[in-house]
């Protein structure tokens, strides 16, 4: 059965082109487009959508209200945010009202589409939440880390034990890279040379404003890089407090 859609965009021209790119998934069957965020609140109460693809900066209603109004929505669409500006409070007040994955515009439709069909594809409907490895992995990608390299993959392990102990951050060999070299079987230096790579092409390739969104402007235009031990105890720190505020949410 495909899913049904809602879309919420100020700008028409734009959400016309994401629910033709959407439809011809075969996955999905956009049923509204709104313009505004109360149209939002009300389109969710009577259309119950299983996905709601919105951009934050919308008039009347802004995106983060519109998702505080819909928090009583049972069941809850899975939430794709849109918006040209995301600092990082945007992103933390986003992801603790549900947003599940949050895309920094300009972007084509296309590309969102993809998006929307991986998220449903990993994450069911349900009420506010995230899977914790789920969101690593997005929050990853929103950095710039590459999927294909093994540093993403040693990433990811490092973040979960990063997120279980704070203190992890602080003895990298011990508590990071020696639990991670023997769950893969390899050794600890290639976990630690793997992570900076993938750190290095993040910085390299990366959006700068994603970056400083995360880090602040100390990642000046130099784009200066942080040791693995402080893109750990940062990025950690971001993502323990997501899961703090939406266990909150769900309690």
């Amino acid at each position: 059965m495909k899913k049904q859609v809602l879309i919420a965009d100020a700008d028409f021209v734009f959400a016309k082109e994401l629910s033709r790119a959407l439809e011809e998934s075969g996955k999905f069957q956009v049923i509204d487009i709104a313009l505004n965020g109360k149209q939002v609140v009300r389109m969710v109460e009577e259309r119950r959508p299983d996905v709601l693809v919105m951009d934050i900066l919308l008039p009347e209603l802004d995106g983060l209200s519109v998702l505080e109004e819909i928090s009583s929505a049972v069941p809850s669409p899975i939430v794709i945010a849109t918006s040209a500006f995301l600092s990082n409070y945007v992103a933390v007040s986003a992801m603790g009202l549900g947003v599940r994955q949050l895309i920094k515009k300009p972007c084509d439709a296309e590309s969102v589409a993809a998006s929307v069909e991986q998220t449903c594809r990993i994450l069911p409907r349900s009420g506010i939440g995230y899977d914790r490895r789920s969101l690593i992995a997005n929050t990853l990608h929103d950095i710039g880390v590459p999927a294909n390299l093994k540093g993403y993959t040693y990433l990811l392990d490092a973040l979960e034990l990063t997120i279980a102990n704070p203190k992890a951050a602080f003895s990298m060999t011990q508590s990071i890279y020696v639990p991670i070299a023997q769950q893969h079987g390899v050794k600890p230096e290639q976990v630690s040379r793997a992570i900076k790579r993938a750190i290095d092409i993040a910085w390299d390739r990366g959006d700068l404003d994603t970056l400083q969104s995360y880090f602040g402007y100390t990642v000046s235009n130099t784009r200066g890089m942080p040791t693995n031990g402080e893109f750990l105890a940062i990025i950690g720190e971001t993502l323990r407090f997501q899961l703090n505020v939406q266990g909150t949410a769900e309690q």
